[in-house]
């Protein structure tokens, strides 16, 4: 047996947010052998696609072919007059593979077979693939190619079966919002410039400061894992490298119009909210997450175009697609650590928690069951330094209580995904300091995603 949550309208439980990447600005140009803030490409795509001289209106037209990773790094490259491609990026994230005449979208790599809208370059066996003859599907933008996906699977993400590859791409719809290349409709791509992105969090809050409460107390006596997350409301936010002013007033508008969490059945469809800078201010920010502006229905975030207006600048992005969201309501698909707690006696402290063990659960009809390490893989991102839109992940946070001195220390610790312990002995963390404990990870498609346990009744 496992533990039932209540209903999230009774209690306030756990936290799940989920940031999603559309229209991404913040992406860095590349020129088939840069890009990447600088860093050396590592990984090389090469392919065919003779199609693209055909459906050009120019034949002039310089086509290019565009990677944009689930970081926000872009990697471009020309396609030859006979359809080639040679195109150099930086392993270790997946990427949508979209072919642009100027700014417009002709035509973008998915694989069917397991649902890819995008390539999940996460851990390649090698140095490069090559795709083979592409092929644009009849009246449509995808394209397709030659390789097998049990070869692409193997190759890409170092797996040796298609149970992680078919869960990613059960994921990655999102992806294909990359896609969108010029947000500010000034025909000059995004990559060249500092636009923004849209990310999406999708929260499960039961109230101010929720969270599953009694998940520390079985911390400390073994795992807790007859814990169930299910998110209960999603919120918005906007994001770009530096052309956010902090303390600007930013607006979005929804395609449709969204239910409130607060007061209840409060509908809107645009959003306001003042920009942050991140600690090192290397991401600007606007979180719209309000209580009257955190939406619970509809139980997806709706599809369609989206608009921001900051000082003046509008940015559109268009055809947002949230398919592979979590659902509200549900807790079906998802991927979550449980911890368990050693503690040890620190002289002049007390008891203080000396090492988090952890393992990777997936929800499975309804039930808390060991993840298949293969999805592990596929989706929980593991980044020892952060990313240009993200912070170290897999991490865990160990929350005080407000107003009082504390033991606990100020950021998230990153541990290994891959691993079963995280030794914390050295920041002496005292047990009775911690109010709560956040567990948090990206998936590999860029997806934020925050657990909160808090403890029963009493603290120790």
């Amino acid at each position: 047996m496992f533990k039932k949550l209540l209903p999230w309208y009774l209690l306030g439980l756990v936290v799940l947010s989920l940031a999603f990447v559309y229209g991404c600005g913040n992406a860095t140009g590349g020129g088939g052998g840069g890009g990447g803030g600088g860093v050396a490409t590592n990984y090389t795509i090469t392919g065919n696609i003779p199609q693209m001289n055909t459906i050009l209106s120019l034949p002039t037209t310089e086509t290019k072919v565009i990677a944009i990773g689930a970081n926000c790094e872009t990697f471009t490259a020309t396609v030859s007059s006979d359809g080639s491609f040679s195109l150099n990026l930086i392993k270790g994230v997946p990427y949508v593979l979209g072919f642009y005449d100027g700014v417009t979208l002709e035509g973008y790599v998915c694989v069917p077979s397991v649902g890819w809208n995008s390539l999940p370059i996460i851990d390649p066996t090698g140095e490069a693939i090559d795709l083979g003859t592409l092929t644009l599907e009849a009246d449509s933008l995808i394209v397709t190619c030659e390789i097998n996906d049990s070869y692409l699977t193997k190759s890409l993400m170092n797996l040796d079966s298609l149970t992680g590859a078919t869960f990613y791409g059960s994921i990655d719809g999102m992806m294909k919002n990359l896609l969108n290349i010029d947000v500010n409709k000034n025909g000059e791509p995004d990559y060249l410039e500092d636009n923004i992105g849209i990310y999406l969090t999708l929260n499960q809050w039961g109230g101010p400061g929720s969270m599953a409460t009694g998940e520390i107390e079985a911390m400390l006596t073994g795992y807790n894992d007859s814990y169930v997350p299910s998110p209960a409301c999603y919120a918005y936010w906007l994001t770009s490298k530096s052309s956010l002013n902090v303390g600007t007033v930013v607006s979005l508008k929804a395609p449709t119009t969204l239910t409130g969490w607060t007061p209840p059945g409060n509908t809107f469809t645009t959003m306001t909210a003042e920009v942050q800078s991140m600690s090192g201010d290397f991401c600007r920010y606007a979180h719209f997450n309000g209580y009257n502006e955190t939406a619970t229905s509809p139980t997806t975030p709706p599809t369609g175009t989206y608009t921001a207006e900051v000082g003046g600048d509008k940015y559109t992005f268009d055809n947002c697609d949230f398919s592979g969201a979590f659902i509200v309501g549900s807790s079906e698909g998802i991927i979550y650590p449980v911890y368990q707690l050693e503690t040890w006696e620190v002289t002049g402290k007390g008891v203080c928690i000396k090492t988090v063990h952890y393992k990777w659960m997936k929800v499975d009809s309804g039930n808390p069951v060991l993840a298949d390490p293969d999805e592990v893989k596929a989706v929980v991102g593991n980044y020892s330094s952060g990313t240009a839109i993200a912070g170290q992940s897999p991490n865990i946070g160990f929350q005080a209580f407000q107003g009082v001195p504390t033991t606990c220390p100020n950021s998230y610790i990153y541990y290994d995904r891959d691993g079963t312990s995280l030794d914390v002995s050295s920041y002496h963390i005292k047990l009775s300091d911690v109010n709560w404990i956040q567990g948090q990870y990206m998936t590999s498609t860029n997806i934020q995603i925050d657990f909160r346990f808090g403890w029963d009744h009493t603290i120790p």
